[in-house]
């Protein structure tokens, strides 16, 4: 389908899309690419304004510094490292000798990687590249490499295809992180890569969710499930207070990863 005549819920994942990409895009030019009015561009804007992807401005939009960001292998694997290392070490330790376990596009799971070398009897299966090409250098783990389309801005692979892909496994622990978490449920702003989520959620036992505390508080436009929908969700510090009423019902679902001891399960303070 053109870039024209698009159902409502189409044009605005297109509009975010090159929000997304670009940084920002000018009024007249998605009026042109979209052939619909100023005014149904202004309202689509509404919505994706209220949904925290973008912000408005005179003539157009320009995306917001953490929806952007989110779009940059680069950007994100360097960021928070010192948190990352802490949640994938954790999380490493919840793998057990003969497991399947999924790792999907999150950079939070990079620091894992050095972790599976010698578990025994392991398979890792993974659409991610960088995952990919390091597991496959292991000669000890079995490696299951998911296909489909490339999501070059994530360096990864999405979609039906890989939807499909996954399917047909078993999984006894999926690993992943989300942009953001937004009251009690986890979203993405790539439309792909939040449904591959879901597809990968489903046929798996056990899912873990790696967040630090940066990503609390914020949102994203495609939900990709509800926290009490993991196993674990993992962070590193508490979430900020004004988020806490909405995850006391978590109890000890939400494990607050602590700088000094990773082994230590935190409690949720109020909780």
């Amino acid at each position: 389908m053109s870039s024209q005549n698009l159902p409502k819920g189409e044009r605005i994942d297109r509009i975010a899309d090159l929000v997304l990409r670009n940084g920002e895009v000018g009024l007249d030019e998605l009026v042109a690419l979209l052939g619909v009015s100023r005014m149904t561009i202004h309202r689509d804007l509404e919505v994706l304004e209220a949904r925290g992807v973008l912000r408005k401005v005179r003539n157009g939009a320009t995306a917001r510094p953490s929806s952007s960001f989110e779009s940059n292998f680069e950007f994100r694997a360097a960021q928070s490292a010192a948190a990352k290392e802490r949640l994938a070490t954790h999380a490493a330790r919840l793998i057990e000798p003969g497991d399947v376990i999924l790792l999907d596009e999150a950079t939070t799971l990079l620091p894992m990687i050095p972790h599976l070398a010698d578990v025994e009897g392991l398979t890792v299966v993974s659409n991610f590249l960088p995952i990919q090409d390091a597991v496959a250098r292991f000669e000890n783990v079995r490696l299951i490499a998911l296909s489909g389309e490339y999501i070059r801005q994530y360096h990864t692979f999405g979609g039906p295809l890989c939807e499909a892909a996954v399917g047909q496994f078993r999984i006894n622990r999926y690993f992943t992180s989300t942009t953001a978490i937004d009251r009690s449920a986890a979203y993405h702003p790539n439309s792909l890569i939040a449904s591959t989520k879901k597809a990968m959620m489903r046929a798996s036992v056990r899912s873990y969710l790696l967040a630090d505390a940066t990503k609390f508080a914020r949102t994203a436009l495609h939900k990709v499930a509800d926290l009490d929908d993991f196993e674990l969700i993992l962070t590193d510090e508490p979430p900020p207070r004004d988020c806490r009423d909405f995850l006391r019902p978590l109890g000890g679902k939400l494990v607050v990863v602590g700088p000094q001891n990773p082994q230590e399960q935190g409690p949720l303070p109020g909780a």
